[in-house]
């Protein structure tokens, strides 16, 4: 009797020896090939997925911009990659309106774009779609909204310039599958747009990518940019906002 109890502990102790050994195995697999993080951030997606109207920071801004009397030639409209930089500090002028709003999507866009009339500029320079792609919204649906920025724009005797949507960093997209392809796809219908129209496209990537990923010297996190990376956008667009607007006053 004593042995068949010995006996059967021992089988019990081995079944839970091998199962604590598949474990830790299975563990040590996930976590090498980042399918932890990976399915962490599917499950938190939930949290890329904005809209507008709950963006606190869209909420903050726009009662800022009621505010706001201060005209200028030139409008940045984006989201935080926009926000983040001081452009007449950087490009060492005077006429830059500002209106980046952290991880507004296009949509935002759309629902502030009385106060990129309200400043009276000459030329707009729009960048977004990187948090539409966060939030799942097909490249279609944010080339369409682009699109429609365009068009009111260009209704306002305003001239609108498209960026490319930046490619994030390859460290970055190892927790972002698929991210790149996605904003490469998007970009390559906005370009279409911006030539159906007759507008300017700036490809940011073409200067700040490399191999379809964002270069590792211009973002401190792989999403957003660092000093470097606005040193290099700004010598990319001042000569640009120089012909398209200096050149009346000249």
């Amino acid at each position: 009797m004593i042995k068949n109890i010995k006996s059967t502990n021992r089988i019990v102790c081995l079944k839970n020896l091998i199962i604590i050994t598949l474990l830790f195995v299975l563990g040590f697999v996930l976590i090498r090939e980042k399918y932890v993080s990976r399915i962490f951030d599917r499950l938190t997606r939930e949290k890329y997925i904005h809209t507008y109207d709950k963006n606190i920071n869209f909420k903050r801004e726009l009662e800022l911009y009621e505010n706001y009397k201060k005209k200028g030639k030139v409008v940045m409209l984006g989201n935080s990659i926009t926000y983040q930089c001081r452009w007449n500090e950087l490009l060492q002028r005077h006429d830059i309106i500002n209106q980046g709003i952290g991880a507004d999507v296009t949509d935002g866009f759309l629902q502030r774009m009385k106060y990129v009339y309200k400043t009276e500029p000459k030329v707009c320079f729009i960048m977004g779609g990187i948090n539409d792609l966060f939030g799942n919204i097909s490249s279609i649906k944010i080339n369409y909204n682009i699109e429609k920025i365009i068009d009111t724009l260009q209704s306002k005797n305003i001239e609108p310039i498209i960026y490319s949507i930046l490619f994030v960093s390859k460290k970055y997209e190892e927790n972002h599958p698929t991210l790149n392809m996605r904003v490469k796809e998007t970009n390559k219908l906005l370009k279409q747009t911006c030539l159906n129209k007759g507008i300017d496209y700036i490809d940011l990537n073409k200067f700040m990518g490399n191999d379809d990923y964002l270069r590792e010297e211009y973002s401190y996190d792989g999403l957003h940019i660092n000093g470097k990376g606005y040193k290099k956008w700004g010598e990319i667009i001042l000569p640009i906002i120089k012909k398209k607007v200096d050149k009346d006053t000249i």
